[in-house]
């Protein structure tokens, strides 16, 4: 019995120590090259490296061994021209900009994968029971990249800096700070006082904050010249190795959980058209790319050697705006018409080659405060809304008139290539109602300076940029913005603006989700414009960089999250017993 039992054992003690053999050999090999042993998995073999092994016994070391990820390696991603600056109270609200202010910088709070507001370099942050004030408490451990703590008097110097009258940068966000008092209140300890209640204030503070000890005698009007902005100290999860007009490398900071990246660095790298990107990706001397048009997916979709990752990017709503002082769009009826005669899904998926999803309303479909609404065209309902109005089909058989006057308006968009696209789309499924459309492209600082800020268009193509998480769109749609703010179609309507102002200064979900829900119900009636779609956002790698992965994309610098579980080198290590 005992023989039987030895015999039936020998084969696989044969296998094993073949197995061993073919490790140790392998083992040797690295160590030769190099190499080390990792204490945590003991024997690392990297596939690289393996010694040439009979063809009939490398499934037995296969078997016995698994390729797991190994440190080591550089990320190169290309992005289309040059940041001017690294700096968060500067940077541009979208491009590289942005990414480097996310990825080098952070602020008292963040966006956690959920898409929910939660502390970052605070450890909390408390509202007052009248939600006219918010206390926050920085985190002992918070420091910046040249070690020094983070106190009180960066997170002053920050918003003071941005509430200055000489402040460089966007007025907009000038402009909300200015209505912001805020103290130091202790060793650890900073207060804001809010005019009036304000929920949304959290999101307010994802802002990255500046190193006072740095930048503190430097008067603001100068800040956007200074060294700082090239080789900036932050606190965020990266740090600037090195910056040329090239490119610029970052390298990863350990996280606070200790968790350091497999990659060894991020090399940022210019380049001047989306095309002569690609290109680089393709030929393998890059390992991604930022942003990929529209135009351009179908040529990477043949390409074995990239992957596409992305999502919809909920922050961008293109909308159709609708200048309500011109007298055809001050008809109800007619803005409604309109909105019932677009056909979305046609306009994603003719100029955007499928890349985006319907938008219907104020609020994005990624909100807890939206509330779904069809966005599919009804083209009879806007020909009998037309009719009703007394709108009829003139001498052309097309276009439809009333009182000797044509149903003609001027639509017009900056001049992006998808964008010309969209707006021909419109005016012809707008045709098939009786609508005559004049289409014009304008260079962006055109159609802004001469046609949105002085209110001076019939209607507008364009990119409404909304809270990354909060659904408060009272930027866009409240009456004390038409004239200095962002409500460039001019709604006003007193019902709205009561919603508006609740809606953001409810300190409970519930209150503010009601208050939401009617200005929803509210916006769809009255069609004070005609939100299209939110495109998506895609970014291509080359399909030998593993580990990513995106629950939740809330804007492109998102697509870092994860990048402590990115990774281009494997290793075999011994399989552990189940």
């Amino acid at each position: 019995m005992r023989a039987r039992r030895r015999s039936s054992r020998a084969p696989w003690l044969l296998l094993a120590a073949v197995v061993l053999l073919l490790v140790g050999g392998a083992a040797l090999v690295y160590a030769r090259s190099g190499g080390s042993v990792s204490p945590d998995v003991g024997l690392i073999v990297p596939t690289a490296v393996l010694p040439a092994i009979p063809a009939p016994l490398r499934p037995l070391f296969e078997t016995a061994t698994v390729e797991v990820p190994a440190p080591g390696g550089v990320y190169i991603e290309a992005t289309v021209g040059r940041p001017n600056l690294i700096n968060p109270v500067l940077a541009r609200s979208a491009g590289v900009e942005r990414d480097l202010a996310v990825l080098v910088f952070s602020g008292l709070t963040k966006l956690d994968p959920r898409g929910e507001i939660v502390p970052d370099l605070a450890s909390r942050i408390e509202p007052a029971a009248d939600g006219r004030s918010y206390t926050a408490v920085l985190r002992s451990d918070a420091r910046w990249h040249d070690g020094r703590p983070v106190t009180p008097a960066d997170v002053v110097f920050t918003f003071r800096f941005i509430r200055h009258a000489q402040f460089p940068g966007d007025p907009n966000l000038a402009t909300f700070w200015r209505t912001v008092r805020l103290e130091e209140a202790g060793a650890d300890t900073v207060r804001f006082h809010l005019n009036q209640p304000y929920a949304p204030f959290p999101e307010q503070l994802t802002i990255g904050l500046l190193p006072a000890h740095i930048l503190g005698s430097v008067p603001p009007a100068e800040l956007a010249r200074h060294a700082f902005n090239a080789s900036p100290i932050g606190t965020g999860p990266f740090r600037v190795r090195s910056a040329s007009v090239q490119q610029i490398e970052l390298e990863a900071v350990t996280g606070a959980d200790g968790r350091q990246p497999l990659l060894e660095k991020i090399v940022l790298r210019f380049f001047p058209t989306d095309r002569a990107a690609l290109s680089a990706l393709t030929d393998g001397s890059i390992q991604g790319v930022r942003s990929v048009p529209s135009s351009e997916l179908a040529n990477l979709t043949s390409s074995s050697r990239v992957k596409q990752h992305g999502a919809t990017d909920y922050t961008k709503t293109i909308t159709l705006l609708l200048n309500l002082e011109r007298d055809l769009f001050k008809d109800k009826t007619v803005r409604q018409a309109i909105a019932e005669a677009v056909d979305r899904t046609k306009v994603i998926q003719t100029t955007l080659q499928g890349n985006g999803e319907p938008a219907t309303g104020p609020i994005p479909a990624s909100s807890w405060a939206y509330q779904q609404q069809s966005a599919e065209r009804r083209l009879d309902r806007a020909r009998e809304l037309l009719e009703r109005a007394n709108w009829r089909v003139g001498a052309n058989g097309r276009t439809r008139e009333r009182d000797g006057k044509p149903l003609r308006f001027t639509l017009v968009t900056n001049d992006r290539s998808e964008r010309e696209d969209v707006v021909r789309e419109l005016a012809g499924e707008l045709s098939e109602a009786g609508f005559e459309v004049e289409t014009r492209v304008l260079p962006w600082e055109t159609l802004y300076r001469d046609h949105l800020a002085a209110r001076s268009f019939d209607a507008a193509l364009v990119e409404q940029w909304l809270p990354v998480v909060d659904p408060d769109p009272y930027a866009f749609w409240h009456s004390t913005q038409i004239r200095e703010g962002l409500n460039f179609g001019g709604w006003n309507n007193p019902r709205a603006d009561e919603l508006l102002v609740a809606g953001r200064a409810a300190l409970n979900r519930p209150d503010r989700q009601r208050a939401y829900e009617q200005i929803q119900v509210l916006f769809a009636d009255e069609r004070p414009a005609v939100p299209l779609y939110h495109p998506r956002y895609t970014f291509a790698v080359d399909a030998n960089l593993k580990g990513i992965t995106i629950p939740a994309l809330f804007e492109p610098a998102d697509r870092f999250r994860n990048f402590a579980d990115w990774y281009l080198n494997t290793q075999r290590v011994p399989k552990k017993d189940s």
